[in-house]
């Protein structure tokens, strides 16, 4: 430590602020920072502590997030490279306002159109932006919750609030495959947990909303919470369709 800053050194250690007390440690010794305002000074230290934080937050979120950790930068997520994008919602969202707003988004195109490329790429933005986020398999997460309703109806509904209260669910695939009843109840119960609390949910699915009803259950009866779920997904947000340019 300088011989002057040992105290400052000192108090920033206590307070876990180990970033900026090397930073000020190092500024103190070398020439080039002598000049700096105290404005410009403080402004180097507490962006050093404030790079480090939100690096080490965004490695905790994307490991929370399940997303693996890869280069999707927002730009591309626009029309070229092969792919269609309605490039005017892609802005709107890019602001993640929709998040703020509680509000859905849908994303649909045929297989290998590029949606779950896209659902991660916002995944890892919004964990850059610390917010928590979650990406989901369809399937994993309706066998994951019904395993738990079979086995102990506690560890259930702790691991439904789970998923409903998360701030961003991207679930891929959604409606791959039809679910009997009491899956379907399942995921009625969770989309309906999510609108009312008011958080975002990000799916990618190959069947347009009419035909849900086909893929989501086999049963007629269900039809009702089908379109319930249908309604609360597409009605409240935002749709993205990507196509594969011809």
């Amino acid at each position: 430590m300088a011989a002057k800053t040992k105290d400052i050194e000192e108090m920033l250690d206590y307070l876990g602020l180990c970033e900026m007390s090397g930073k000020l440690d190092q500024m103190v010794r070398l020439p080039e920072y002598q000049g700096y305002t105290s404005v410009q000074f403080l402004k180097e230290l507490v962006s050093t502590q404030y790079l480090y934080a939100r690096n080490h937050n965004f490695e905790t979120r994307i490991r929370l997030s399940k997303i693996r950790k890869q280069d999707i930068p927002l730009e591309k997520l626009h029309t070229g490279n092969g792919r269609l994008y309605p490039d005017g919602t892609i802005d709107q969202l890019q602001s993640f306002e929709f998040i703020n707003d509680g509000l859905n988004v849908a994303v649909f195109g045929e297989s290998n159109a590029g949606k779950s490329y896209f659902l991660k790429g916002f995944g890892i933005e919004a964990c850059l932006r610390n917010i928590r986020t979650l990406f989901v398999d369809y399937l994993e997460m309706m066998d994951d919750l019904m395993e738990k309703k079979l086995r102990d109806n506690g560890d259930y509904r702790k691991r439904l609030r789970y998923y409903a209260k998360m701030p961003l669910l991207i679930i891929d695939d959604f409606a791959i495959s039809r679910l009997d009843d009491s899956c379907i109840s399942i995921l009625f119960e969770l989309i309906k947990r999510r609108d009312d609390n008011s958080v975002s949910t990000m799916i990618s699915t190959q069947y347009s909303p009419a035909e849900w009803k086909d893929h989501l259950c086999t049963d007629q009866s269900d039809f009702a919470k089908t379109d319930a779920i249908r309604r609360r997904l597409i009605d409240n947000g935002y749709t993205v369709v990507i196509e594969k340019a011809k």
